[in-house]
């Protein structure tokens, strides 16, 4: 068995404020990118990143937010899963729902230089597909 190939499991958060938008960052394009990172052309993401040893998803989620947009979220809940992969790197992702209030900013301007609110009928160009698949569903099961 080789210990360089791991399955990781990592947290996509769909944030929405009180007018039913969605929280995405615009991601600094010179940090640099490690091998257990899915390689893709993006410039937008939701907050989310690997969940941490004992940790269960929701704390996950919560913390994340906290750590790259300084927000405060409130009843995370899963609704997806999925597995996103490519030649060296194997994550499941899982998405969670939240609602949040506030002005968020960047808690991590190496990661991400800027946090906007976004109507799910007006998303950017270049979202990470991974958060692109979480939105995806987010918006087949309805919003709420």
């Amino acid at each position: 068995m080789t210990t360089d190939k791991i399955i990781r499991v990592g947290v996509g958060v769909i944030v929405q404020n009180e007018k039913g938008e969605i929280l995405l960052g615009r991601r600094n394009k010179t940090a640099k990118r490690d091998c257990t990172k899915l390689i893709h052309e993006w410039d937008w993401s939701l907050a989310g990143g690997g969940v941490e040893f004992g940790e269960e998803l929701e704390t996950c989620a919560t913390r994340e937010v906290k750590e790259e947009a300084m927000l405060d979220i409130k009843n995370p809940t899963v609704f997806y899963c999925a597995t996103d992969k490519n030649e060296t790197c194997h994550w499941i992702t899982v998405g969670l729902k939240s609602t949040a209030k506030g002005t968020p900013k960047s808690g991590e301007p190496d990661k991400y230089i800027e946090w906007e609110w976004f109507a799910l009928d007006n998303l950017p160009d270049k979202i990470f597909t991974p958060s692109f698949r979480v939105i995806q569903s987010f918006k087949q099961r309805g919003t709420k």
